[in-house]
């Protein structure tokens, strides 16, 4: 049995990836640890580097064999990179090798963590600002409109790409505010265990008035009133059938 954590990204993965996942006692943790760069499984390898084109479906189906030595453990592999392009891959792309791998375990569920999507969206914005949008000068509701890196905050689309990837049986999804709700904790209900963790949520402060700063500390014009609407609402418009599918598995 696995569990495939895909994201999305600005929903609390790495606090996830760095004070919960490594803690369950009853599941084997495969990666991605954090800080980034520091030692994963060969299994989550596989994963990822199979997810961007750079390993066969035989090589990263013989690593995952070979290392699956009980059928009946519980792993876990967290990678919120599956939904986000890259290596000229796109996110609907490696969700499909995602999907391919899983099939290889006997049982497999997918977890996949979201947010309000006016307020990821613009956090992904900022973080992603100088390698995607600089150059050509996009501004933040461009970006939400037109870009594909930004259809992950379309959650009709998103839910679209899962479906058609994993059986929707197979789907877990769960909000953003739940997680780090002590009350609700869906994580612990998921694994059956318990395990308290801090969440490092992001503070996004403006050194200046008007002004939002990326973490290469360059400075972007925060968004308008009327922006904010905007990206509000065309998002919602685009998380329709969404809503009303959580509502029937909730």
């Amino acid at each position: 049995m696995i569990y495939i954590h895909v994201g999305l990204p600005k929903t609390g993965t790495t606090a996830l990836q760095k004070h919960f996942f490594p803690r369950l006692k009853n599941s084997r943790y495969l990666g991605v640890s954090q800080p980034r760069g520091t030692a994963n499984s060969n299994i989550y390898k596989a994963f990822q580097i199979y997810s961007i084109g750079g390993m066969t479906y035989g090589d990263a189906e013989r690593t995952i064999l070979k290392e699956v030595k009980d059928p009946s453990e519980k792993l876990v592999l967290s990678e919120e990179m599956f939904t986000v392009s890259s290596h000229g891959v796109t996110w609907v792309e490696k969700l499909e090798r995602v999907a391919e791998l899983a099939k290889l375990f006997n049982d497999y569920k997918v977890i996949i963590t979201t947010r309000e999507p006016t307020e990821a969206s613009l956090s992904y914005y900022i973080e992603c600002y100088n390698k995607l949008f600089k150059k050509n000068g996009i501004t933040w509701p461009q970006a939400v409109r037109y870009s594909l890196d930004m259809k992950i905050y379309h959650y009709d689309y998103l839910l679209g790409a899962l479906q058609a990837c994993f059986n929707t049986a197979r789907l877990i999804i769960l909000q953003y505010a739940d997680i780090f709700d002590k009350q609700k904790d869906p994580m612990s209900n998921i694994f059956q265990e318990e395990v308290r963790f801090i969440n490092a949520k992001e503070n996004i402060t403006d050194k200046e008035p008007g002004a939002i700063f990326t973490k290469q500390g360059i400075r972007i014009q925060a968004p308008s009133e009327n922006e904010i609407n905007e990206v509000k609402v065309h998002l919602e418009d685009n998380s329709r059938f969404f809503r009303e599918f959580m509502k029937r598995v909730s």
